[in-house]
Formats: structure tokens, sequence, C-alpha cells
């Protein structure tokens, strides 16, 4: 969905025809399917400005390791933001796994820690609304017990 002013909406579906008269409201587009826009809504919109200063970047995610051997991610502004990551190496970005598909008010069972198996090497990136995106996870990991095994952790 793309970033729009409403007068009118309705949510849960798509029939143009069931929009009632709203006060305006700015609705910021979805990047993805897994993208929940809820936290980027702002209701009442009775002025709009436009800057030129930087935004800022978007802090790292913290990360924890779980006695059972997965990975824990957190962020400040967890449920304004989506942690995209990959579990091969490669930069996450939008089209990667999200870490975080639902708001911890919504859905809060889908926020999963992640399994790790063997070497693995995890990056992650915050991806938010008003601020670049944060960098990829600068952090080293360590060797850690996973199952009857040991696996190495790597945390760029």
């Amino acid at each position: 969905m793309s970033t729009i002013i409403a007068w009118a909406l309705r949510s849960e579906t798509s029939d143009l025809s069931q929009a009632r008269d709203e006060p305006l409201r700015l609705m910021l587009g979805q990047v993805g399917l897994h993208n929940n826009n809820s936290g980027a809504m702002v209701k009442s919109v009775a002025k709009i400005i436009v800057t030129l200063d930087e935004p800022g970047q978007w802090e790292i995610p913290a990360f924890s390791l779980q006695n059972d051997g997965r990975l824990s991610m957190n962020h400040e502004f967890c449920d304004s933001v989506k942690i995209y990551y990959t579990t091969d190496g490669s930069e996450p970005g939008v089209h990667s796994a999200v870490y975080n598909p639902s708001t911890s008010d919504k859905q809060p069972a889908l926020i999963q820690p992640v399994s790790l198996e063997g070497v693995t090497v995890v990056k992650a990136v915050v991806v938010g609304f008003g601020k670049y995106d944060s960098d990829s996870t600068p952090l080293i990991g360590e060797l850690l017990p996973v199952g009857n095994t040991v696996g190495v952790v790597v945390l760029f």
C-alpha cells in the first residue's frame, strides 16, 4: 500500500463503497506482506511539515541467546519497526525473514526466537518509518551448545 492521506476509510475490506467519512488520517504504506502499519497511522491530521533535516538512523537490534540455543532479538521501538534477518550471511532487507511480524499487543505469539543449527551467520537490520535503516548487526558470536552438538553463532 502506498502512503496516502485518507478522508474516508474502512478496515478489513477492499470494497471502497463501504468507506465512511473520517477525520483526515495519514496512512504510511506497507513495504511487505508481513508489515503492520497500525503503529504508523496518524489520526486527525491538521498539518504536514516538510523538512530537509536529516532523520537519523535506527539503532541495531539487541540480541539474547536463549538456554535452548535460539536467538531472540529486541529493539526499543519493536512495535513501530521491523527487524529483518538472514541466517546465511547475506545482507538482510525487506524481502528477508521478519523477526517481529506483529506488534506485541496484537499477536505476540508470532514473535518467536530464531532456531540456529550448526555454523550460522546471522545478520539483521531495523527498518521503520521516519529514519534511515540501521546498519547490519556488527556483533560477533561465540561457541555455544545446540542440542547435543556445539554450534557457532557469528553476528555481524
